[in-house]
């Protein structure tokens, strides 16, 4: 996989668009962030693209320190053909965190791509609470933008 520099986002924007658009309608999150902010961040440097050649796959991850110590977040792995990418993924994002001198990978992620990260080594975090999304229509639900 190739890292996108960001000064070369908008060389690749229209390719990766329809990959986010997707990740974005299955991420759950209590962010709420839009493609175009995803987009954005990249731009700015706060997030990192990894492509496949061709485009069809992409990965995307952000830094943060936690107690002085840097950790790698997963945010997307996801695109056309997943199966045959998802390894070369995990191992350009390991990589790149090793390089990177990370102290861990985090990730909050649906169920589906838990049997993969699994294999690579990763273990679930397990909370005494539980956080469920739940939402309340307001005025006509018939109308309504959440139409949930």
């Amino acid at each position: 996989m190739i890292l996108v520099e960001p000064k070369d986002i908008d060389a690749v924007e229209d390719q990766i668009k329809p990959l986010l658009k997707k990740a974005c309608e299955d991420h759950m999150s209590h962010v709420f962030v839009t493609v175009d902010d995803y987009i954005d961040s990249m731009r700015e440097g706060r997030r990192y693209l990894f492509v496949t050649d061709p485009i069809e796959f992409i990965v995307v991850c952000q830094f943060e320190i936690v107690n002085e110590k840097k950790r790698l977040i997963l945010l997307f792995c996801a695109g056309k053909n997943y199966k045959k990418h998802v390894d070369e993924g995990m191992q350009t994002l390991l990589d790149f965190a090793e390089i990177a001198d990370c102290s861990e990978i985090i990730s909050y992620v649906r169920l589906g791509i838990t049997k993969d990260l699994f294999r690579w080594g990763f273990s679930e975090n397990k909370y005494k609470h539980e956080h469920k999304e739940v939402f309340k229509v307001i005025g006509d639900s018939q109308t309504s933008s959440a139409g949930r």
